[in-house]
């Protein structure tokens, strides 16, 4: 049995990674600690309650002694503390995991975020993350609408939460895996897509040129593979897979020179490639318009 195994062990025996320390004297109570950066300096707190624009925390004093204080939401900066465990058993591959263990990092995740929801919109608390981190668990099990709507309710808030283009893509994203193409196309393509991340980058330029073809966007749907196949070609087998999937287009476009062009490319770098076969059978639909092409070509070089 692996550590990460071990641990979600404790996970379903009662011994929840949960965000709230247990309490060794009466006065360690609320949630954290976390270390506060105000405007008047740093402090280590527990959180209490929240009253409007007040919040109400333990804050650990020079004695060791915690003093319940309320700290004005304009004087706060953030709040520091280290990444939950939970956070990073959640983000590996569920391969190994079981679904009791699944779902146990789905109960620790929901409950984390109730329990801070009262403070979600103060920089640092981890309410967002842990719903973030939760839709891309959905995702690992392809339950792409308990995805998206985890996602569209960060979307819905009124503060920008952090990381708020990738959200928005990964929203467009899990409406693509749902088949509402026209719909993903309202985030795929009104949010720059980042370029830090090349695999990411690969996987949502092409759900979008998918979505682009299958909304009659024909050219628009080319250049994106053509994009992929230019500047990054051997990232995430972008030359092989967007040349392929151009062969389709160029006959809706009756490109058929291009098409032919193409395929003969991947017969000759790629022979072996499933992606190779498949836009051999896909352009032999169009046998005659490519007889004609290839006759054409012989007759051009005589």
């Amino acid at each position: 049995m692996n550590r990460m195994v071990i641990i979600l062990a404790f996970l379903l025996s009662g011994w929840m990674a949960a965000p709230v320390t247990q309490a060794q004297t009466e006065r360690e109570r609320g949630l954290g600690p976390f270390t506060l950066v105000t405007t008047r300096g740093e402090i280590t707190v527990r959180l209490l309650r929240r009253d409007g624009d007040i919040v109400w925390v333990d804050r650990l004093t020079s004695d060791k002694v915690y003093v319940e204080t309320g700290v004005p939401v304009a004087e706060i900066i953030r709040f520091v503390a280290p990444r939950p465990r939970l956070f990073e058993l959640a983000e590996q591959p569920i391969d190994a995991y079981t679904p009791e263990q699944i779902k146990a990092l789905h109960d620790g995740l929901r409950k984390m975020a109730a329990q801070y929801r009262p403070y979600r919109d103060l920089p640092g608390i981890p309410t967002d993350e842990a719903i973030r981190i939760q839709a891309g668990l959905y995702e690992q099990q392809a339950l792409w609408r308990d995805a998206y709507l985890l996602y569209a309710d960060l979307l819905k808030l009124d503060y920008e939460v952090e990381d708020v283009n990738r959200i928005r893509l990964l929203t467009g994203m899990c409406l693509w895996r749902m088949d509402r193409k026209d719909d993903a196309l309202g985030y795929l393509l009104t949010t720059p897509i980042p370029d830090d991340d090349l695999a990411f980058f690969s996987r949502v330029m092409k759900a979008r040129a998918d979505a682009l073809a299958s909304t009659g966007q024909t050219l628009k749907a080319l250049e994106d593979r053509l994009y992929l196949v230019v500047f990054y070609p051997f990232v995430s087998s972008n030359e092989v897979e967007n040349l392929a999937a151009a062969i389709p287009l160029y006959a809706e476009m009756k490109e058929w020179g291009a098409a032919v062009k193409t395929l003969e490319a991947l017969e000759t770098d790629y022979p072996d490639s499933p992606a190779t076969a498949s836009a051999r059978e896909r352009l032999a639909s169009y046998s005659d318009q490519v007889e004609n092409e290839r006759q054409f070509q012989v007759e051009e070089m005589e």
